[in-house]
C-alpha cells in the first residue's frame, strides 16, 4: 500500500511541472558569464523576498580582481552579483569571511569575518575572534556590531550570525566580556546590536517576563 501511495504522489507530482534548479555560484564576467566557481561555495542564505542571495566562496573567478586568497562574501540578484564586505577604502580584505545573513529586502546584510574592514581597528583576528560586521549594501555604510564600550574590536569567539527582517537588528553570541558593562558571568551570550542606536546588549535577561507579556510583546511586535 505504502509503495502504490508512493507511485501515486511521484505521477501527481510530475503532472505539476518538473521542478529546475539554477547554479547562482557562477562568474559575473560577461566573458565567462555561467561558468561554475572554481572553488568551494557555502553557507548560503536568502533573502526574505526571495530575490537575493547570499553565500560565502573561496571561488576566484565570480567576480573581477578576486586575488585576496580568501572566503568572501557574495550577494546574487538575478543576474547581478557583488562581492561584499570589502573594506571601507575598497581594498580586499584581508581574513576569512565565516557567515552572513540578508535582511528581508537584501538591503542590509550581517556578516562574521576575520578581517578589519573600518581599516582602523588592526590586523585580521583569528579564525575564532571573527568581528560581527553590519552592512547597508545601498549605500556601502559598514558598522561594527561587536565592539567594545570604547569602540574597538571586542576579542571573544562568535560562531553564529543573523539580522531582522527589516535589517536593523543583527544578533549574535559571543564569550567576550567587552561588549557590554558589567558582563561577568564568565559564558557564550547572545547580543543584539541595534544599527539605529549603533550600540548592543545582551539578549537574555535576568528577570524573564511571564507568558502573557511576552505573548502580548510578540503581538505588538507584529
Amino acid at each position: 500500500m505504502k509503495l502504490l501511495w508512493s507511485i501515486l504522489m511521484l505521477l501527481a507530482c510530475s503532472k505539476l511541472g518538473a521542478v529546475t534548479y539554477q547554479p547562482l555560484s557562477v562568474a559575473e564576467d560577461p566573458l565567462i558569464w555561467g561558468l561554475q566557481g572554481n572553488a568551494d561555495s557555502s553557507r548560503c542564505v536568502l533573502s526574505g523576498n526571495g530575490l537575493a542571495t547570499g553565500f560565502t566562496s573561496t571561488a576566484t573567478q565570480l567576480v573581477a580582481n578576486d586575488r585576496n586568497g580568501f572566503s568572501d562574501a557574495f550577494v546574487r540578484a538575478g543576474s547581478a552579483m557583488a562581492r561584499v564586505g570589502l573594506r571601507a577604502s575598497g581594498a580586499e580584505p584581508k581574513g576569512q569571511v565565516a557567515g552572513v545573513a540578508l535582511s528581508d529586502s537584501g538591503r542590509y546584510m550581517a556578516l562574521l569575518t576575520e578581517d578589519d574592514l573600518l581599516e582602523n581597528q588592526g590586523g585580521p583576528n583569528s579564525f575564532f575572534e571573527l568581528s560581527v560586521c553590519w552592512i547597508d549594501l545601498q549605500t556601502n555604510t559598514i558598522r561594527l556590531a561587536s565592539k567594545t564600550l570604547s569602540g574597538t574590536r571586542a576579542t571573544g569567539f562568535r560562531l553564529q550570525v543573523d539580522i531582522s527582517g527589516n535589517g536593523r537588528y543583527v544578533v549574535f553570541d559571543s564569550d567576550s566580556d567587552q561588549l557590554v558593562a558589567a558582563d561577568s558571568n564568565a559564558s557564550i551570550d547572545v547580543f543584539r546590536y541595534d544599527s539605529t542606536t549603533d550600540s548592543a546588549r545582551i539578549c537574555p535577561q535576568a528577570t524573564p517576563a511571564t507568558p502573557p507579556a511576552i505573548a502580548m510583546t510578540l503581538t505588538k511586535m507584529k
